[in-house]
């Protein structure tokens, strides 16, 4: 779609009828930046800049000339239905700024060193999506299931002291505004939440956490404020958990050898991608201390090796304000967060004068303020 089609779309939402999706959320509210590659079209920003933020890299919402403003990408915008849900879904980032304390993370320390391979954890989270989708079981039934479902996902969660944060600021975070996103979807399209393909990493905080809330709803008086003031999804399950419950009967060992073959299946299907960072040549960008840093990429596509990396396996962006972007475009990339590297296949660059430069189908590289500290290996000047 066109820039102003969906400025126009998300203009006509902020001054129509008000959805009723989350105590005082209202869409009006919100300022918005809608952008494509060139361009960026503000609507009810009360300062907005001359020239193109740097911080324009997703879905989300970013400080704008200190002014909290919901971000969309043109790209991700196919026609009304999914323009206003996702609007709705953006917007409330800002509300949560404005109305929810403050949850600190170590979003991509913990990413890196999130179970996504550890076959138990996989399990609990395929149990959590068996509850949920158990048709004759009632709200405060599936919460105590899910809460004890939680305690014991949790525990799997102590390998690093990064995770748990991670968790509930991410089930809080991105399920709220999921929660409003459904909200909102049903009350314009009448489109039904669902479950599909909820995974157990990124995807999963947004699914999972949207659907304890709508549970949250029916069953916990005064939710929204208790999450507002900074408890989560999960915490207020943990709550109302039945300590009593049988795993086989959500039958646990089926499901976890389903899940053995699945993950058997997933280290066969990357072991291709790891084998081509051991061969030589390979390039290294080292990023430990460059000042501010932002990341784009695609969740569904991302695997947490559980050590310090994440093996992005079809987008990756890497923005240095001031410095310049790594991107990476359907070729693998590890992004080494403990080490603070990015780790890719050999492409042709150019390195002159500090820059580090490369125009590839799969790499675009520009960079400045960069040395080459070893062969095939650069570094990003610290701050």
């Amino acid at each position: 779609m066109q820039l102003s089609a969906v400025t126009d779309i998300i203009r006509a939402a902020r001054s129509g009828p008000s959805i009723s999706t989350w105590p005082g959320y209202r869409i009006s509210d919100i300022p918005f930046a809608v952008y494509d590659d060139e361009h960026v079209s503000y609507i009810g920003h009360p300062n907005s800049p001359d020239t193109r933020p740097d911080n324009l890299m997703a879905a989300t919402s970013v400080p704008i000339n200190d002014v909290e403003t919901a971000i969309i990408p043109v790209n991700q915008c196919r026609d009304e239905q999914s323009i206003l849900p996702l609007a709705y879904h953006e917007g409330f980032h800002v509300f949560q700024h404005h109305h929810f304390a403050p949850m600190q993370a170590d979003m991509f320390m913990a990413m890196a060193f999130y179970p996504d391979l550890d076959v138990e954890y996989r399990t609990l989270c395929r149990l959590e999506v068996e509850v949920l989708e158990h048709d004759h079981w009632s709200a405060a039934q599936k919460l105590s299931w899910l809460g004890q479902l939680t305690s014991l996902r949790r525990a799997q969660l102590s390998r690093h002291d990064s995770l748990l944060g991670y968790e509930r600021f991410l089930e809080r975070n991105e399920g709220t505004a999921s929660f409003v996103e459904q909200k909102a979807r049903k009350a314009l399209f009448d489109i039904d939440p669902t479950l599909d393909n909820v995974g157990v990493g990124w995807s999963r905080f947004y699914k999972v956490g949207a659907a304890l809330c709508w549970l949250l709803e029916e069953v916990v008086p005064n939710w929204t404020t208790r999450l507002e003031s900074g408890a989560s999804p999960g915490d207020l399950a943990v709550e109302n958990q039945d300590l009593s419950i049988d795993l086989d009967r959500l039958n646990y060992k089926a499901l976890r050898d389903a899940e053995e073959a699945a993950l058997e299946h997933l280290q066969a299907e990357i072991a291709p991608d790891l084998k081509l960072f051991e061969q030589p040549g390979i390039l290294r960008i080292r990023y430990k201390n460059p000042g501010q840093v932002y990341r784009a990429f695609n969740p569904s596509t991302l695997i947490s090796l559980g050590d310090g990396r994440v093996l992005h396996r079809s987008f990756f962006k890497l923005l240095l304000p001031g410095r310049g972007t790594f991107t990476v475009n359907q070729m693998p990339v590890i992004d080494h967060v403990m080490d603070g590297e990015i780790i890719f296949g050999r492409v042709p660059i150019d390195f002159y004068d500090g820059k580090l430069q490369a125009n590839t189908a799969g790499v675009e590289i520009e960079l400045k303020g960069i040395d080459e500290t070893a062969e095939n290996t650069f570094a990003v000047r610290s701050v």
